[in-house]
Parts: structure tokens; C-alpha cells; sequence
């Protein structure tokens, strides 16, 4: 509501919003897939005194929150311009 009433730029900056919001959505959603998996699990091999599967849980978890952050805004920018 305040940011469509500023003077000359209101409306740029509505579209803005309009545009950025459903991506950053998309993006933390994929974030919460992989955190909200993995760390129950992880608790889990924890509680059974298994530091080793832990340790695995948390770096396959790592690694796909670090190729998410890599390829799904290329995706998602790439498919935006059609």
C-alpha cells in the first residue's frame, strides 16, 4: 500500500514487487524441501549416536541447497522471458 503511493516511481516499484516475489517464493520454497528433510533426519542419526550418517545427511543436503542456489534461478530467469 505505501510503496504504490510513493511520488513518480510508485507504480515501477509495484511492478517490481509483482515480479520479484513469486520468484523468491519458488526459491525458498525448494530451500525449505531440502532443509525440511534433511535435518529431521540428521536429528535423527544424531539421537542414534551415528555422527557418521549425520555428517552424510547434512553435506547431501549442502550440496543440493548449493546446486538449488546455482541452477534454479537460471531456470526460473531463463523461463520468465517467454
Amino acid at each position: 500500500m505505501y510503496i504504490g503511493h510513493i511520488p513518480e516511481v510508485g507504480a515501477y516499484a509495484l511492478k517490481g514487487l509483482g515480479i520479484s516475489v513469486p520468484l523468491l517464493l519458488i526459491i525458498s520454497a525448494f530451500s525449505m524441501l531440502v532443509g525440511g528433510g534433511g535435518a529431521p533426519l540428521a536429528a535423527i542419526a544424531l539421537g542414534r549416536k551415528d555422527r557418521e550418517e549425520a555428517e552424510r545427511i547434512l553435506g547431501a543436503g549442502t550440496f543440493f541447497l548449493t546446486v538449488l542456489g546455482i541452477f534454479l534461478p537460471i531456470i526460473i530467469l531463463n523461463y520468465s522471458y517467454f
